[in-house]
């Protein structure tokens, strides 16, 4: 019996049917991928956080922190100072809205290079807590002399801290507040800091004080509290120096003292190197090309030309930016919203209300952030966001003064785009001297609680609304693409 078979004609049909279905399910791949990582994010990003909790528990305790009133003997007006980088005296700078001994978020000690005499560590994008070398750097001396010796390893450049302040009387501090009273061997603030004085200005180099310890023989210093790079690296890896590709997660962290228990600030990201090599780009001795350790790089002019000379000598992650002199590097320029304050009731700074219903719902509306676009000039020629304001891209995760965390679920990436919606409003922040300093209180009207983070007695600072932001950035001075996975605040 004779069979038919199928023509050319109808084989090219039917190929060109299956390439089509190819097709459409072939594009489902990426997005699948996609949705597998964003899934993989929310799963490793608490537990990575967890895991980074856990280390720090390991090295550092409640006690270990101190306050900047324990370093001047002007107890009546000192608080913590903004701006952080500050080189006048603590009694006379402005300072943050907190209550007494307590202090904003401070990013730890950073340093940016690694020492090649030492083999046993890559010291490049260490955390030095309590900024332990930065003190000796800045206060320079010999062992046998009346300071500290003085770190050659090290230069003042590479070298970064959230703190340099000079307060009253003879009293320096160069990082972190310490606790004076386990590390000075004394507690008398009118007296220079014993951690790092050996013998001065009519100090006795002999003798001993209370506990029995010796001045001269056994001055103790600020504790060295360190974590490497690596250590911030999820998987963390086996070896401490040589060649480690980028793991698939990095965190960072901060530290503030609130209602006098010390909190942490986690950032949890992705890192993708530019040359798209796990790790960087770095050539052997055969020149073969081949991954290195990602390292937090320090902010240059060459990636935010603007706000570089005031941000390059802070550590580089988490960001700061900030609408406090001098700083006033949190930009809200006025686009759509009633105010370019950001607080309580999103866009039109009313709680439940909505701007315009042909536009937004009550519920997004209260999720924007006013003074986020779009711009009100030409959409011809949009201008991308500055390193600092890149806090509105989408996926963004920030953590401002008041402890909130924000998560950025519709973003910007141009000055004509906008606004930035939030995952969840912005929470009215209810009355407590922890907030606010009590002694600087400004009763609100009732239209006035209306508005922003207003709330009745709850002090001046509050009607300011957020006014300082820690976020991880988008890149780095290395040109590394990170991704923000997840923040959170935690009690230590």
């Amino acid at each position: 019996m004779n069979r038919r078979a199928f023509s050319l004609v109808e084989l090219i049909i039917a190929i060109f049917i299956l390439g089509i279905g190819m097709i459409s399910i072939a594009a489902l791949f990426p997005a699948g991928i996609k949705q597998q990582e964003i899934a993989e994010d929310d799963v490793y990003g608490p537990l990575v956080a967890k895991h980074a909790m856990e280390l720090l528990r390991t090295r550092l305790k409640q006690e270990d922190f101190g306050s900047f009133e324990d370093f001047s003997s002007d107890t009546n007006t000192v608080r913590d100072p903004v701006p952080l980088q500050s080189s006048t005296n603590v009694g006379t700078g402005a300072f943050a809205s907190t209550i007494a001994k307590d202090w904003i978020w401070k990013r730890p000690g950073f340093i940016t290079v690694d020492d090649a005499s030492s083999t046993g560590c890559d010291e490049a994008g260490m955390y030095d807590i309590f900024s332990y070398y930065s003190t000796r750097k800045n206060v320079g001396g010999t062992r046998s002399g009346t300071k500290p010796p003085i770190p050659s390893e090290f230069t003042p450049t590479t070298l970064l801290s959230d703190v340099a302040i000079t307060t009253t009387g003879r009293n320096r501090l160069y990082g972190i507040p310490y606790n004076r009273r386990i590390y000075d061997e004394q507690f008398d603030v009118t007296q220079p800091n014993y951690a790092w004085t050996y013998s001065q200005n009519g100090i006795p180099t002999s003798g001993s004080f209370p506990n029995g310890n010796n001045l001269s023989a056994n001055a103790l210093r600020e504790p060295a509290v360190f974590i490497t790079q690596r250590e911030r690296y999820w998987p963390m890896p086996a070896n401490a120096v040589g060649v480690t590709p980028t793991p698939k997660y990095v965190w960072d962290c901060m530290f503030r003292r609130f209602n006098g228990r010390i909190l942490v600030g986690m950032f949890v990201y992705r890192v993708l190197p530019a040359n798209g090599l796990r790790g960087g780009n770095y050539a052997d001795n055969n020149g073969q090309t081949m991954g290195t350790p990602y390292v937090s790089a320090q902010v240059t002019a060459s990636i935010d030309s603007t706000n570089a000379p005031l941000i390059a000598n802070y550590p580089p992650i988490p960001q700061w930016v900030s609408n406090r002199s001098p700083m006033s590097n949190l930009s809200l320029t006025k686009g759509d919203g009633a105010s370019n304050k950001w607080g309580a009731g999103g866009l039109d700074a009313k709680v439940g209300s909505t701007m315009d219903a042909s536009k937004y719902s009550p519920n997004r509306d209260d999720c924007g952030v006013p003074g986020t676009g779009p711009s009100t000039t030409a959409l011809t020629d949009p201008t991308a966001l500055t390193y600092s304001e890149t806090w509105q891209q989408p996926g963004q995760w920030m953590i401002d003064q008041y402890n909130n965390v924000h998560h950025v679920i519709e973003g910007r990436r141009t000055h004509d785009d906008g606004p930035v919606i939030l995952a969840k409003p912005v929470p009215r922040q209810p009355y407590s001297n922890a907030l606010f300093d009590s002694a600087n209180r400004t009763l609100i009207s009732g239209s006035q609680s209306e508005a922003l983070l207003a709330t009745p007695d709850s002090g001046g600072d509050a009607l300011q609304g957020i006014q300082d932001l820690w976020f991880v950035p988008p890149y780095d001075a290395n040109g590394n693409q990170l991704l923000p996975v997840f923040a959170c605040v935690e009690e230590l």
